[in-house]
């Protein structure tokens, strides 16, 4: 589960290698989102402990590495749409107790006023 506090997994062993996990992840999600350029919907990705994962889903360790013991993996959340409210479809989410926390990818522009 994700501290209020410190936005990283509470089960990590260190507070350094639970940021630099979640630093890991969100540069994976970029990268991932980033390919597909702009004008793309927000898009939802669940984040479990790749660990976990691989012990659950064993025919997905051939394409998953477990880097560190707090390595996290991003699962994209292929049905979601945004609706009307972004916030109020967030508020509705429920996560199984597998996911130790989320990620959003939404595009926003801001242009001058004139």
């Amino acid at each position: 589960m994700l501290s209020d506090d410190t936005a990283v997994p509470t089960h990590a062993s260190e507070p350094d290698a639970a940021h630099d996990a979640l630093i890991a992840a969100l540069a994976e999600i970029e990268r991932h989102v980033g390919r597909l350029g702009w004008d793309q919907p927000a898009r939802l990705f669940a984040l479990v402990r790749t660990d976990e994962l691989v012990a659950a889903e064993p025919a997905l360790a051939g394409h998953l590495t477990v880097t560190a013991p707090d390595a996290l993996s991003s699962i994209e959340q292929e049905d979601f749409r945004e609706g009307d409210d972004l916030q109020t479809t967030l508020e509705r989410i429920q996560w199984s107790q597998a996911v130790a926390g989320c990620a959003l990818s939404v595009e926003r522009s801001f242009l001058p006023s004139t």
